[in-house]
Order: structure tokens, then sequence, then C-alpha cells
């Protein structure tokens, strides 16, 4: 009894590629090297752009903050000041202090 036929291709073929299959190859890969070459270009430019993007975002934050304390601390002050303004007001109004006095306060 002979095995049965099969239409599969042998997969052990040693034939030489083709010419033309071969000039096709060497153009794919040469294509495939220079789209490589450009995205590793482009990779590179983006990484820096956005080392640059990040540093200017730290320093913004960075006098952000800063302007955040000033406020801060000038908020304080106004208000400090605001309640000694409001009990001399308060003094004045009740008569336990004249305005002479409060002048020597300053």
């Amino acid at each position: 009894s002979t095995p049965p036929q099969t239409n599969e291709k042998d997969d052990d073929d040693d034939t030489p590629t083709s010419p033309v299959t071969s000039t096709i190859n060497t153009t794919e890969n040469e294509r495939l090297k220079t789209e490589n070459e450009h995205l590793k270009s482009k990779i590179t430019q983006m990484t820096s752009q956005h080392a640059i993007e990040k540093r200017q975002m730290d320093e913004r934050r960075k006098e952000i903050s800063h302007n955040l304390k000033l406020l801060r601390d000038r908020t304080r002050e106004l208000v400090q000041s605001q309640r000694e303004i409001d009990t001399k007001l308060l003094l004045l109004k009740s008569g336990k202090i004249n305005v002479t006095q409060i002048q020597q306060m300053q």
C-alpha cells in the first residue's frame, strides 16, 4: 500500500531564491531600515522635547508655589492689621481711649 498523495509544498526545498525575489527583499529591507532610523530620530526628538517641557513645568510650579506662599504671608499680615484696626476702633467707640492715644500707638 502506498502513502496518500498530498499537495503540500516540500519545506526542505533547497532551490535558490530568484533574483527578482532577492531584489524585492533587499529593497524592503532598506525601506524598513530607513523607516526605523526615522522613528528612532523622532523618538529622540520627542524625548528631548518632553524633557524641556517637564523642566519648564517644574519651574512654573516652583514659581506658583513661591507666589502662593507670598500671598499667604501677605494675607496673614492683612488679617493681623485688620484685627488691630478693629480693636482700636472698638476702644475709640467705647471711649476708653482717644485719638491722640491711638496716634501714639502707631
